[in-house]
């Protein structure tokens, strides 16, 4: 599925962005694929996999998930570095980050023109509800500091992610 770029916040021209979710036995499976001239980024290698504040001030891909029927939401955030990080709201931008001792299988590629990021995320993580209702989302950061803000789709204003609204992709749990 393409994700686009919020038009207040224009991305380097060429830039393509693609992300998928997948039931696999291990979890939800992610898979962010950016594609273009990507020589003007700022994408950090991959490094040893951590947990990490801030991620979404730099090049991260993220993933928003709520339940049938829930009043909160995830938010995971996964960066090329191997850094992550993983939140839990009870309401509209309120809670935190998420206790667990599991974490997510990360591997990154990338190549001259394109990098893909792929990730598992534990059940665990995803809260109640047969349903899920998902938000894939990223940041992306050039060299000069610019950002651009991509997702699935964007409700009006400002960008803002954790608005349900951009919640549009629905998944039910094998």
């Amino acid at each position: 599925m393409r994700l686009h770029p919020h038009p207040e916040s224009p991305p380097p021209p060429g830039l393509n962005l693609e992300a998928f979710a997948i039931w696999k036995r291990e979890g939800l499976q992610l898979e962010f694929r950016l594609a273009g001239p990507l020589d003007g980024l700022l994408l950090p290698g991959p490094d040893a996999p951590r947990r990490e504040e801030g991620l979404w001030r730099h090049t991260c891909f993220e993933a928003f998930f709520q339940g049938e029927d829930a009043p909160g939401y995830g938010e995971v955030n996964l960066a090329p570095s191997l850094a992550w990080q993983v939140y839990r709201f009870h309401a509209y931008r309120a809670g935190g980050a998420l206790e667990t001792s599991v974490a997510p299988v990360i591997q990154v590629a990338s190549e001259a023109s394109a990098l893909v990021l792929r990730a598992t995320l534990p059940q665990t993580w995803l809260g109640p509800g047969n349903r899920l209702r998902i938000g894939l989302t990223a940041v992306i950061e050039t060299r000069a500091g610019a950002l651009s803000y991509w997702s699935l789709s964007h409700p009006p204003g400002q960008p803002d992610f954790h608005d349900t609204r951009a919640f549009v992709l629905e998944l039910d749990r094998p």
